[in-house]
C-alpha cells in the first residue's frame, strides 16, 4: 500500500512554494485530498473531483491522490481521463500493488482486457504480496474471464481468490454471478450471494440490489423449477411418507423387489421426494443387474440430484456411476455441480478433470483445475 509520505518526501521542497501560489490551503494538497475522500464517501462526486484536482495542482506526484482521482473519474464515466491519471501513478510507482490494481480496473472498464489481465496477474503471482491483495487480483482475473465467457477459467480464479481470503466480498459476489449466469447453478449462486451480503460492511447500491433483486429472483427460479416437475401439482406428501416407511422396512428385510415397488409408488405420490428417489436408486441394483438396470439407476439418481442439488455425496455417487457407464458428458456436469457445493472436494476435482479429458475438453481448462487441485492438496500436507 502506498502512503502519501513516500511521494511527498521526494518533491516537497520543489512543490511547496508552487503549492502556495496554486491556492493550496495546506501547502501539500493533503487537506484537499482528505476533503475529496470525504466527498467521495458521501457520493458527492463533483465536489470530490474539484477537491482532488486542487490537491494534484498542489502536489502532482502524490500517488495516493492520483489513484483517488482515477477512481473519481471512473465513477464519473470519464474513462480516458482516468487512464491518464493512473498512468501517471504507474510512472511514479510501477510495481505498487494498488497502482497495478487500479490500472487493471480502469483497463477493464475500457475493455482493454489484455492490460487488465497483465496487471492482475502481476499482483496475483507476486508471492510477497499479502494474501488479501493477491485475492483481490485473482478475483479481478475471474471478472475479466467472465466477460469473455471463459467460465471454467473464471471459476478457478475465483476459487483461488477465496482460498486466499474467505472474507473477500468481491470474490463471493462474482462467484454468485458466475454460478447464476455462467453455469446456471442457482442454489450455489444463492449461497454465494448470501455470504456476500453478510461480509460486505456497507449497505451500498450493490448490496441492496443483491438483497432486493438477485436473491428473491433466484429463490423464485428454484421454486418455479420444482413446481414444473411432472406431477408436482398433485403431490401427496403424506401418502409418499407412508409408502417410504414401508419401502425402508421391506429393504431392511432384504425384500428388495417389494421395496423397489414401494419406493416407486412413494416417488409417484410425491415427485419432489428426494428420499424416495434416493431410496429407489439404491435398491435398483439389488433387483436388476443388467445394463438396462444400471441406466435406470443413473436416471433415478439424476432425479435425486435435481431434487437435492446441494448434496455433494449424491452428486458424486451419481457422477461416478455415469462415468462407469461411459456417460462422460453427464459425469462432467455432475462433478462440476459437486464442486459448486464443495469447492475443496478433491474427488470432485479428480472426476471433473478426467471427464473434461474424456469429452475432448480444452486442455487449458483441465490444466487450470489440476493446478487448483494441486494447491489444495499441498495445503493439506
Amino acid at each position: 500500500m502506498n502512503f502519501w509520505q513516500s511521494s511527498v518526501a521526494k518533491v516537497a521542497a520543489a512543490t511547496l512554494a508552487a503549492a502556495v501560489f496554486a491556492g493550496c490551503d495546506s501547502g501539500t494538497g493533503l487537506k484537499e485530498l482528505a476533503e475529496s475522500q470525504a466527498a467521495y464517501a458521501r457520493r458527492d462526486l463533483r465536489t470530490a473531483d474539484k477537491a482532488v484536482s486542487k490537491s494534484l495542482r498542489c502536489n502532482p506526484k502524490n500517488v495516493d491522490a492520483l489513484l483517488h482521482a482515477t477512481r473519481v473519474q471512473l465513477e464519473l464515466g470519464h474513462i480516458a481521463e482516468a487512464r491518464k491519471l493512473v498512468t501517471r501513478a504507474a510512472e511514479l510507482e510501477p510495481e505498487a500493488s494498488d497502482v497495478l490494481l487500479t490500472d487493471a480496473e480502469a483497463a477493464y472498464i475500457a475493455k482493454d482486457y489484455a492490460t487488465a489481465m497483465r496487471d492482475y496477474r502481476s499482483v496475483a503471482d507476486d508471492g510477497l504480496q499479502p494474501p488479501e491483495i493477491r485475492a483481490q487480483a485473482l478475483a479481478g482475473i475471474g471478472v475479466v474471464q467472465m466477460s469473455v465467457n471463459e467460465f471454467d477459467m473464471a471459476r478457478v480464479a475465483l476459487l483461488k481468490s477465496l482460498r486466499l481470503d474467505r472474507k473477500n466480498p468481491a470474490g463471493w459476489y462474482h462467484l454468485g454471478l458466475l454460478y447464476r449466469d455462467g453455469f446456471g447453478y442457482h442454489e450455489a449462486a444463492l449461497e454465494a450471494f448470501d455470504i456476500y451480503v453478510r461480509l460486505e460492511p456497507t449497505a451500498d447500491v450493490r448490496v441492496q440490489k443483491v438483497q432486493r433483486s438477485y436473491i428473491p429472483d433466484i429463490k423464485e427460479t428454484i421454486a418455479r423449477k420444482a413446481a414444473s416437475r411432472p406431477g408436482a401439482s398433485q403431490r401427496d406428501s403424506e401418502k409418499s411418507a407412508s409408502l417410504l416407511q414401508e419401502a425402508e422396512a421391506l429393504q431392511s428385510k432384504a425384500q428388495y423387489r417389494s421395496a423397489r415397488k414401494k419406493f416407486e409408488e412413494a416417488l409417484a405420490a410425491d415427485p419432489l421426494s428426494y428420499k424416495a428417489a434416493l431410496g429407489l436408486g439404491g435398491v435398483i441394483p439389488k433387483t436388476d443387474k443388467t445394463p438396462a438396470g444400471a441406466k435406470k439407476q443413473l436416471e433415478v439418481y439424476t432425479t435425486a440430484c435435481k431434487l437435492q442439488p446441494g448434496s455433494t455425496a449424491t452428486l458424486l455417487s451419481t457422477a461416478n456411476l455415469a462415468a462407469r457407464l461411459g456417460f462422460h458428458a453427464s459425469a462432467l456436469d455432475l462433478y462440476s455441480r459437486a464442486l459448486a457445493t464443495d469447492s475443496a472436494n478433491l474427488t470432485a476435482l479428480d472426476g471433473l478433470i478426467k471427464a473434461i479429458k474424456k469429452v475432448g475438453g480444452k486442455n487449458d481448462i483441465a490444466a487450470a483445475y489440476q493446478e487448483y487441485r494441486g494447491e489444495l492438496a499441498s495445503k493439506r500436507q
